[in-house]
């Protein structure tokens, strides 16, 4: 299609001309206008003919239809001239008024009368043909729809009535920038500037490797600096929150009004390679009051660093060639530190024991070195300090051992030790009776081992004494022989050694002191008239009564074991039986 102004080809269905920039009618406005323009022409030109063949029998009138026919031919080639080609868009002067272009172009108002005046020549455009004298079509120049060649009329069209300019044109783009400014209204008065906190933590570390401590720093200045303008204090504010309504307050304010701070989970005893994190101490609580009185966003999270940059410090073994020694009985031993062969630079009074006393094969001591009130790492400074070394370690674990053990069961008495006990007995009964008898040749005397009673103490060694006891028993047997008659009378009694705390020492030897024995009390007389002696034998008539002296008093206290067993003997004459002294 071409411009309806300026004639230039433009693509199709645009509104308005690329060239001129004049508004253009749309395709079917256009052919419905061409439509409506040609049959009012076909209707003009038929009652233009009607009036002249009703004028054609005046004469008088010849003059007169020959100035109607030229002015008409005049008229047409006008109307040619100005008729746009085939497919052009036709505007109405109001179309043209209300874009402008008639105001641009000079063309009087409607209802004026004057002809529009046509339109520039675009460049590169074909002249105007001429128009041909008595009413012919101009050459060159198309002939008009509905106007048949050699005709002096023309189909003038007739005006349309125009749509009138479209209000979206201007509504949508006032809309759109209001919407676009309540945007930007929205987002600036709900922006939050971001305080990135781990910005301004730095986690620093010093000391020995070891013993090497940590510490952090928060960069108030510069967080000061990078803020001053982004945290506000407002009115409500500076009320809820205590704060004079003039008292000049900075962003780190900010910080301690809220309690925002943190903490090292480990700072202490630190060694190169140790991971040490910074947490964030920060609560459900103070994260209300930000987002209450202060438009900020906060931004953290926990710090985990890598420990590096401690010193190394040489090392040395405080427990090398230390030796501990044990004194004692099992269950009351106590411990003593052994620095003979040790190769320490430590001195003996810098150790010390958890526990050195009442001790039990089994057990285990801690020995320490320093002292309870210093901490670990207070000693290692002072080490390094005296001895330009520290200590690999500040304690080492012993087993007790070689405790002497008392004996907690006969079976535990090894065989040649019981041997050396009945004997020892033996011999002692014998050399005790033997006294007694010896001025005579009328007695027979013999004593026979018959077993033993083992007491051991109910309670922890040190609290009875002894803790632990063994009777030997032997039987005695004695007959008296009458010088006269010849008859013969036999006599018995029971008799012990009592020995006590029998142990076995730390090398599995069993200990006892066979010198150190209870020699039994009790003695049963005999009845002598043939020689008016009255010898006595060594012990108690009965084996019940001996156990009722010996053990059954004794129940409470101790546990015992009882393998005695009497032998058979001939019935003995009654005796008198007496305490000596």
């Amino acid at each position: 299609m071409k411009c309806i102004i300026c004639g230039n080809e433009i693509e199709e269905g645009m509104l308005f001309c690329p060239f001129c920039g004049a508004p253009q009618k749309p395709a079917e406005d256009a052919a419905e206008s061409k439509e409506e323009n040609a049959s009012d022409a076909e209707a003009k030109d038929a009652a233009d003919l009607g009036n002249s063949e009703e004028r054609a029998d005046d004469p008088k009138d010849e003059e007169t239809k020959t100035a109607d026919a030229e002015e008409k031919a005049d008229a047409s080639e006008e109307e040619e001239a100005d008729a746009p080609e085939e497919g052009t868009t036709v505007l109405t002067e109001d179309d043209l008024m209300m874009s402008g272009t008639l105001a641009a172009a000079g063309a009087p108002k409607p209802g004026q009368g004057a002809a529009p005046a046509p339109a520039p020549m675009p460049q590169g455009a074909a002249p105007t043909p001429t128009p041909a004298p008595n009413g012919a079509a101009p050459q060159g120049a198309p002939m008009p729809q509905g106007v048949k060649p050699g005709s002096n009329t023309a189909a003038k069209p007739a005006p349309k009535k125009s749509k009138g300019f479209n209000p979206l044109f201007i509504i949508i783009p006032v809309a759109a920038a209001f919407l676009l400014l309540v945007g930007i209204v929205i987002a600036v008065l709900s922006y939050k500037p971001k305080v990135d906190l781990n910005e301004y933590v730095t986690v620093t570390y010093s000391g020995y490797s070891s013993v090497g401590t940590a510490d952090y720093e928060f960069d108030y200045l510069r967080f000061n600096e990078d803020y001053a303008d982004k945290i506000k204090f407002s009115s409500k504010a500076r009320k809820d929150l205590y704060f004079g309504s003039k008292a000049t307050l900075y962003p780190t304010d900010f910080l301690a009004t809220c309690g925002i701070n943190g903490y090292l989970d480990n700072d202490t005893s630190l060694s190169n390679g140790d991971t040490v994190t910074f947490v964030w101490d920060i609560t459900d609580e103070e994260l209300e009051v930000i987002k209450k009185y202060f438009r900020v966003r906060l931004k953290y999270e926990d710090i985990e660093t890598v420990v590096t940059g401690l010193e190394e410090v040489p090392t040395f073994d405080p427990f090398d060639g230390v030796n501990v020694t044990y004194e004692g009985m099992d269950g009351n031993g106590t411990a003593r530190i052994d620095l003979s062969e040790a190769k320490t630079v430590l001195n003996s009074y810098e150790y010390s024991f958890d526990n050195a006393s009442g001790l039990s094969n089994g057990d285990t001591v801690t020995l320490r070195i320093g002292n309870s009130y210093s901490s670990k790492d207070d000693m290692i400074r002072q080490y390094i300090a005296t001895y330009d070394k520290a200590p690999s370690s500040f304690e080492k674990e012993f087993k007790v051992e070689g405790l002497s053990k008392y004996v907690e069961s006969a079976d535990d008495i090894p065989k040649d030790m019981m041997d050396k006990m009945i004997e020892q007995t033996k011999s002692a009964m014998e050399a005790k009776h033997a006294s007694e008898f010896s001025d005579t040749d009328n007695y027979t005397y013999g004593t026979t081992y018959i077993g033993y009673y083992f007491i051991v103490s109910k309670a922890k060694p040190g609290e009875y004494s002894p803790y632990n006891k063994l009777y030997i028993v032997f039987r005695n047997d004695l007959t008296v022989t009458d010088e006269d008659t010849g008859e013969s009378s036999s006599y018995v009694s029971y008799s012990y050694c009592g020995y006590q705390n029998i142990m076995i020492l730390g090398d599995g030897v069993c200990s006892v002191d066979l010198q150190d024995y209870e020699f039994v009390y009790e003695r049963t007389q005999i009845d002598d008239y043939t020689t008016w002696s009255w010898p006595e034998l060594y012990g108690y008539k009965n084996i019940d009564s001996m156990f009722n002296n010996l053990i059954a008093v004794n129940v409470d206290r101790y546990s015992y074991e009882d393998k005695v067993s009497d032998i058979d003997a001939p019935a003995a004459p009654q005796a008198t039986s007496t305490d000596a002294e």
